[in-house]
């Protein structure tokens, strides 16, 4: 090979060695700033990942009260603990009443309740020092139900309840109500005197609060009146309507004033026995238990949702529902004062 082209071999693989050397260095750079921006990244995720977990609820919320709300916090529950895993929820049920006996100590978060508060429950609450803030969730219409074989019953008017359940001289035979209806004797079943259904019902159909007849069964089993019911078919009970619906195969409801329960009834008021449900919270376990607040605020975002419409009750609407989330931020920012009763 001749002496120049030898020189310019050299200065070609000169060259091209050259430019291996800065395209591997940029390379290379391009992999550390890589690098780096994905153990950034993996660091933020791994920081947000700790944020969750740290953010992981696991406390506790006492619910008792009412039987005829008793369904609708339930569902409540099992949907918050679907997202909070490690939360206790206990939800029972000892009547409105019975409820607000615990309440009033202290000894609940939550009472559910399908009846206000009365003024000596409320000034109790004061006695003791328990805030209270309410919030009305769901529309329900109280159901009178027979046996599914009663072909002779189908609609009553207000007055001939009253007759059926009023304390004076109360029928012993459905004969003694109406003529045609049959000669057997009157099987009745019902909420006991705690239970708020019980107050509605005495105090709308009998005329006033805690008047009724007393020779039947009572119970805070909803579940217990319609197995009476279904057993028989000179039985009579009422309850809540979720609990109708829920069992419209075993028990038929009957009409007052000639309207059956309805969501569209019960909704739009039509319905004689249309009324409001309640759950009462304690803001001072409110303010200090971060789980009461979450399970709440959950409750009031799902108020006008299929939760409430599943388990047979008119939800609340959006208008409703952004007032009680207007009630539960001004609890919780100091600016609301409990209306005590008297």
């Amino acid at each position: 090979m001749k002496k120049d082209e030898l020189s310019n071999t050299n200065v070609k693989k000169t060259v091209l060695m050259l430019i291996g050397i800065i395209a591997f260095s940029v390379a290379l750079a391009g992999c550390v700033s890589d690098t780096g921006q994905n153990d950034d990244q993996s660091q933020d995720q791994s920081a947000d990942s700790g944020n969750g977990e740290n953010q992981q609820l696991s406390g506790q919320v006492i619910v008792d009260g009412s039987s005829t709300v008793y369904p609708v916090s339930q569902a409540m529950a099992e949907e918050f603990k679907k997202q909070h895993s490690e939360v206790k929820a206990s939800v029972t049920s000892s009547g409105t009443g019975g409820g607000f006996k615990k309440f009033v100590q202290g000894e609940t978060d939550i009472n559910d309740a399908s009846r206000p508060i009365t003024p000596s429950e409320s000034q109790k609450c004061k006695e003791n020092g328990i805030e209270y803030v309410e919030f009305k969730v769901a529309t329900d219409g109280i159901s009178v139900v027979v046996n599914q074989n009663a072909n002779w019953i189908d609609s009553v008017s207000k007055d001939t309840l009253a007759e059926i359940w009023g304390p004076e001289n109360p029928p012993q035979k459905w004969s003694d109500v109406k003529s045609e209806w049959p000669d057997k004797n009157v099987e009745l079943y019902g909420p006991t005197s705690a239970s708020g259904t019980f107050d509605f019902f005495t105090e709308n159909i009998v005329g006033e609060e805690d008047s009724s007849r007393t020779d039947y069964q009572t119970t805070e089993n909803d579940n217990f009146i319609i197995k009476g019911v279904k057993g028989s078919e000179n039985a009579m009970g009422y309850l809540g309507y979720a609990y109708y619906q829920q069992n419209e195969d075993n028990v038929k409801a009957i009409g007052i004033n000639g309207v059956k329960p309805t969501v569209e009834s019960i909704s739009n008021g039509e319905y004689p026995l249309s009324r409001p449900l309640y759950f009462y919270v304690n803001i001072d376990h409110l303010k200090e238990n971060e789980t009461l607040r979450e399970f709440v605020k959950f409750y009031i975002e799902n108020a006008d949702g299929e939760i409430i419409r599943q388990v047979g009750y008119v939800p609340a609407t959006e208008s409703h529902q952004n007032d009680l989330m207007n009630k539960f931020e001004n609890v919780m920012d100091g600016n609301y004062e409990v209306n005590y009763k008297s």
